[in-house]
């Protein structure tokens, strides 16, 4: 009898003593959110997105039972000339005046044309075509999230003797919600290689990250 209540004093201690241990693991445990990942599965963006804007072709994409609140999420009138005058912004964050043309477009493509034009948009297009302003999205049934602090990824040793590490800006993306909320693609960071390992040495190049982020 002695016996069993010591081996049940001993589950007893060993089991507290794990709970303990992980409950301290996870408190300690920081845990940074990749800014490049899709949303969790709970929010369906592809049916809550309204509007598209591509600078490479000047054109807003919307579905035209949201066409005033898109224009008036956006300050767009309409000039003599057939197209619309807005406010924009530039990848790098600078708030420009944009001109371009509305195309009205089914619901269920908005997301399939979003995602098309971004695939070709690479960073030396997105700042070539900056002087249209840079891609946008609007979403219904949203809001904007709370705001992913800042951080610089690991160093990886490449095989030629240099290295390299992101480092990751702070930003705020469109979560699901009881409104609008707009996201553009912004600078959200860079990937910057070195001479030497370890992140060492002189800096041979910092490439820009531009990542879909709150905007207005």
């Amino acid at each position: 009898m002695k016996t069993m209540f010591q081996f049940s004093r001993l589950l007893t201690v060993t089991f507290c003593l794990a709970v303990t241990t992980s409950l301290f693991i996870s408190c300690q445990k920081e845990v940074f959110v990749d800014p490049t990942a899709e949303e969790p599965a709970a929010w369906n963006k592809e049916a809550d997105v309204i509007a598209y804007y591509t600078p490479m072709k000047a054109i807003l994409f919307v579905n035209p039972a949201y066409l005033e609140q898109a224009l008036e999420i956006t300050g767009a009138h309409p000039g003599s000339d057939g197209r619309y005058t807005g406010r924009g912004i530039t990848p790098e964050g600078k708030p420009l005046e944009i001109k371009f043309e509305v195309q009205p477009v089914p619901e269920e493509k908005l997301f399939e044309i979003a995602a098309s034009e971004d695939a070709v948009q690479l960073p030396v297009l997105v700042n070539e075509f900056s002087a249209n302003g840079t891609s946008y999205k609007v979403y219904r049934n949203a809001e904007c999230g709370q705001q992913q602090a800042a951080f610089n990824g690991p160093c990886d040793n490449l095989s030629d003797g240099t290295s390299t590490h992101n480092e990751w800006l702070a930003i705020r993306k469109c979560g699901p919600g009881n409104g609008f909320c707009t996201e553009a693609r912004l600078l959200g960071g860079y990937r910057h290689a070195f001479e030497f390992k370890d992140c060492q040495g002189p800096k041979k190049s910092s490439t820009p990250y531009y990542i879909y982020q709150c905007w207005q």
